[in-house]
């Protein structure tokens, strides 16, 4: 395996640019609330404030228009996530098994559909695309709140990456440290 290459914050795989952000759950109220930057300690980028059940990217704040969102399709199964763009259209889905022995999930996007796997006690969790290429990354950091470090292949929806990340952590780490 060929190791990235890093130029400007921009992984190279393969020769395929994957850009990257950082991810910080902030305050825990009624709703939990990420805030995304392109590096630590730089501008906010983007918001992600949601509950289990729904999940909205703001563009820079709670102020600014929802850009995408996901919800929650059954709160009995908790398998089934539909993706919403800013006009509130469906654009794809998260699914995951009813029984799962690893974390794993599948997401629809359009007729592309991409394999998310994290292994049995991973805390890293990879998307591919039908070609086995990887489109995105999160990556749990060991902080004393939820941190991610998340890179989005330039093919691949930012809006969908960002949003994956919250419901990653929502499904698998909120509370598991």
């Amino acid at each position: 395996m060929r190791l990235p290459k890093v130029r400007n914050n921009v992984w190279t795989f393969h020769g395929k640019g994957m850009n990257s952000y950082e991810v910080t759950q902030r305050n825990v109220r009624m709703e939990t609330t990420y805030e995304v930057r392109r590096e630590e300690g730089e501008d906010l980028v983007s918001l992600l404030v949601g509950t289990e059940a729904i999940l909205r990217l703001h563009e820079s704040d709670r102020e600014s228009p929802v850009i995408a969102s996901l919800r929650m399709k059954s709160i009995l199964t908790e398998t089934n996530f539909e993706l919403y763009d800013e006009n509130e259209e469906t654009i794809g889905a998260f699914e995951f098994p009813m029984f799962e022995f690893t974390k794993r999930c599948q997401l629809k996007l359009g007729s592309s559909v991409y394999a998310g796997e994290g292994g049995v006690r991973g805390r890293t969790f990879r998307f591919r695309n039908g070609e086995g290429e990887l489109v995105l990354e999160i990556a749990k950091r060991r902080r004393l709140r939820d941190a991610y470090k998340v890179r989005i292949s330039e093919e691949f929806p930012r809006n969908i990456g960002l949003l994956a990340t919250g419901l990653i952590d929502q499904k698998y780490f909120e509370g598991r440290g």
